[in-house]
């Protein structure tokens, strides 16, 4: 009663305040992470992609996939859950189409990119787990950069060709192509 008489909250802040945020970034040949301190909350997120075969139904789009833990040492506050989690992560990212699928195909109904972000939760004990974790995924995924590729064709009638993927010494790679960034 006496906290909400006077503005503030019980960790200080005023009823408008926000709790200081910071995010990292990094990224290696084939993957990228993000760090992110929301208060006293801690999220990593790792984003990795390797080729694959396409849904059937999807030829000529690429696969992107979510999952969620929580460390052991922790435990989320407020009744979310981690299967909570993954799902608005999937409704917000995925179903949202945030990112272009259609990007990630290098051969229609042979090859196409699986994207997957990986979101750990290792401190939830400031709040904000959602915000957190959603600030992780879409960091890694704006640093996460597939190597670019050719196909070479195939002698062989009716085979997809060869991917050939080229070392980020000799080009470019290329950053996924987000449509709400």
């Amino acid at each position: 009663q006496a906290l909400q008489e006077s503005g503030l909250r019980l960790d200080g802040r005023g009823t408008d305040g926000f709790r200081p945020v910071s995010i990292e970034m990094s990224r290696t040949e084939v993957s990228s992470t993000s760090e992110v301190h929301l208060g006293s909350t801690f999220v990593i997120a790792a984003v990795t992609g390797e080729v694959v075969t396409p849904y059937p139904d999807r030829a000529s789009e690429g696969i992107l996939l979510f999952a969620v833990d929580v460390s052991s040492m922790t435990e989320i506050k407020g009744g979310t859950s981690q299967t909570e989690i993954l799902r608005l992560l999937e409704r917000s990212i995925r179903e949202s189409e945030a990112i272009d699928t259609e990007s990630l195909c290098i051969i229609g109904g042979s090859k196409v990119w699986q994207i997957k972000c990986e979101v750990t939760i290792i401190d939830a004990s400031g709040g904000n787990v959602i915000d957190a974790s959603m600030l992780a995924a879409i960091a890694a995924l704006r640093a996460f950069r597939k190597p670019e590729t050719s196909v070479i064709a195939s002698s062989d009638i009716g085979s997809p060709g060869v991917v050939v993927f080229h070392h980020s010494n000799d080009r470019e790679p290329l950053p996924l192509a987000l449509q709400h960034s």
